[in-house]
């Protein structure tokens, strides 16, 4: 019986038990706010870049400790919680699995059982280069870090990153880590799929992550596009600061602003108002949701935050609009009167009278006016707009 929990800090560095394991993985949900299982399906189905599966049953079977859950539903299960750094959970995990491998071992065979020939324990790499990769993979995962480190050293890249791709991500990560600088970017170049290069960087600690990105080259912004958004940001982070901002308007738009909601307010100011990022700014703004891109928008000049309204879509600008003050909109509005004065019929008639009306510039309100006649909505509207002319 797993014993009651409180509401503690959930700590997996404690964990040295299933009944430990499934008492934290229970502080979590209250660390949360106690999210009913089936908010956590839906939380997980949202999960960025790909989403999740986390069936209720699932869910409430992991809460009950009876057996030890599959990695992957673990995962799932704290991400949907809102839980970020996922290595000491993964950690912890590896530990208890090893553990239970140590006991499975330990139990001696039936007196009646013939006995089995002896086995080999150890390989080299020809030996691991030449047999099936699975088989390779579960052997390395089998060694010690420091033994599988050197066996695919001595592999071709080609080989050993076969082989490290279908390792348990925390070991394969440990054996990383412990590898020249210059072999370990080899290794994961030749990792089949981008996703799980992105994975086994996630896992690394943030200075070996770093130097490895910093050998990388040319191509390692598609690895940020495979990772969660918050992973993203963390290894962006481990780079010199001169090296970050080239690197982030490499990465793909989406990505990008996935990773600029998270960054604090004077970060996200100092890339909006750098000119070299105009173009992604304006798809910030355009991708982001409608309350933080009126937030945003706070943070730039009326000149810029005209034309980039003004470059949005036609939805975007109503939806930020709606969120956004008079006095944050009607200057960037008289900005985009030069170039797209009927966009502004976007704001509803009542406000486009507003903005008129707090115009100075009798010229200006006349060719404005001139402007959003012809399209403006009912008669009525133009009847008004008429007396602006």
């Amino acid at each position: 019986m797993v014993s009651e929990v409180d509401d503690e800090t959930p700590s997996p560095e404690t964990i040295q038990s299933l009944a430990d394991l499934t008492r934290e993985l229970r502080r979590v949900r209250i660390w949360a706010g106690e999210p009913s299982f089936r908010d956590l399906k839906k939380r997980a189905a949202g999960v960025q870049p790909k989403g999740r599966h986390l069936p209720s049953s699932t869910a409430h079977d992991l809460l009950e400790g009876k057996r030890m859950p599959k990695q992957e539903i673990m995962e799932t299960y704290l991400l949907a919680c809102g839980v970020e750094d996922l290595r000491p959970w993964i950690k912890a995990w590896r530990r208890l699995k090893e553990d239970q491998r140590g006991l499975a071992r330990a139990i001696p065979a039936p007196r009646t059982a013939p006995p089995a020939p002896p086995a080999q324990t150890t390989f080299d790499a020809v030996d691991l280069a030449v047999m099936p990769v699975a088989a390779a993979a579960q052997e390395l995962d089998a060694m010690t870090a420091e033994h599988a480190r050197t066996a695919l050293a001595k592999m071709s890249p080609q080989e050993a990153g076969e082989r490290i791709a279908l390792m348990g991500r925390a070991h394969a990560a440990e054996v990383l880590a412990r590898m020249d600088e210059s072999k370990a970017v080899n290794l994961l170049k030749a990792v089949p799929k981008m996703a799980a290069k992105g994975a086994l960087l996630e896992l690394l600690p943030d200075d070996v992550a770093g130097k490895l990105l910093n050998k990388w080259g040319a191509g390692r912004h598609d690895l940020f596009g495979h990772m969660p958004p918050h992973e993203a940001l963390r290894l962006l982070r481990t780079l010199p600061a001169v090296e970050r901002e080239p690197l982030l308007r490499d990465i793909a738009q989406p990505t990008q602003t996935r990773m600029v909601e998270l960054m604090p307010l004077e970060q996200v100011s100092v890339l909006l108002n750098n000119p070299q990022f105009f173009g992604s700014a304006t798809s910030w703004l355009d991708r982001t949701d409608a309350a933080t891109a009126a937030r945003w928008l706070t943070l730039l000049d009326a000149s810029r935050a005209g034309v980039m309204l003004g470059e949005i879509s036609d939805k975007s600008f109503t939806e930020v609009a709606a969120h956004s003050t008079d006095e944050v909109i009607f200057p960037a509005a008289n900005v985009m009167m030069q170039k797209k004065p009927t966009k502004l019929l976007l704001l509803g008639m009542d406000r486009v009278f507003r903005l008129l009306d707090q115009m100075g510039n009798r010229h200006e309100r006349r060719t404005l006016a001139q402007a959003l006649l012809r399209q403006a909505p009912d008669q009525a509207a133009r009847n008004k707009l008429t007396k602006y002319i």
